[in-house]
């Protein structure tokens, strides 16, 4: 029996279709299970405002040297977060000597080093840094502009996780988001086409005010697993007043 090629090609549409349908369904599956674990999208969407203070350890290693890290080092982290697009995020040295600060406060990007100078950049920095500071990972999943892609299964440490590509507005880089096939947690992240294979890994989540978020998150590097820095949470608090003064230039001397 002889097809014409007008059904042949018909046919192959079809099939095209259907997988592309699939695809995109996977993908939007993976996101819906993630967005249910940590408490459902209207808790989520509830969260006005969020501080969190943690240690940010780095270590010593192969990576970590070529910028003359070669000790282990403890700063300590602030966040500031207030929706829509205020964002404060600070790291202190022992004796709470600035090491750098970053903020953007509607108006202006504005950043102090670790020698006191305060900068103001420009407006389209100033809209980078909003892309790629987040109040959660499920922001980033809800956005509409976020480029979302089911990559299937992937094993890592001997475990099978769902695996998407996510690219948000504004990101450099593609990166693969692994998912936990059990509870659906996001469980690592590695950026696509880096120079270096990086890990950032979340782990020991808890519930706070009914959303779950993790406790602390680790950064590896290379196929090894290489420990490169530790982000552990002390406080963390969600929907907290924060004045629009605290997102404000400080005055310098």
């Amino acid at each position: 029996m002889k097809f014409s090629s007008k059904l042949i090609l018909l046919i192959i549409v079809f099939y095209v279709f259907i997988s592309i349908k699939t695809f995109s369904q996977s993908a939007e599956q993976v996101v819906d299970r993630y967005l249910k674990a940590i408490g459902g999208v209207s808790k989520w969407n509830s969260i006005n405002s969020k501080i969190e203070k943690a240690l940010y350890i780095t270590f010593p290693s192969k990576n970590s040297a070529v910028f003359g890290n070669v000790k282990i080092d403890t700063l300590k982290a602030t966040k500031k977060f207030k929706r829509p697009s205020k964002i404060f995020y600070s790291l202190l040295r022992n004796g709470d000597s600035i090491s750098l600060i970053m903020c953007n406060n509607n108006k202006v990007f504005w950043t102090q080093n670790k020698n006191g100078q305060l900068s103001v950049h420009s407006k389209e920095e100033g809209e980078d840094f909003v892309k790629t500071s987040m109040m959660g990972f499920a922001d980033v999943l809800l956005k509409k502009d976020t480029e979302l892609e089911y990559l299937g299964k992937e094993k890592l440490c001997e475990e099978e996780f769902y695996v998407l590509r996510v690219k948000g507005a504004g990101w450099y880089l593609s990166s693969k988001w692994y998912f936990d096939k059990e509870t659906g947690l996001l469980f690592c992240a590695s950026p696509i086409d880096s120079s270096i294979k990086r890990y950032t890994i979340f782990k020991n989540y808890e519930k706070i005010d009914d959303v779950v978020l993790f406790h602390f998150l680790e950064e590896v590097y290379d196929d090894q697993w290489n420990l490169e820095s530790r982000y552990i949470f002390i406080n963390r608090k969600v929907n907290v007043v924060i004045d629009d003064s605290e997102f404000d230039i400080p005055h310098s001397n």
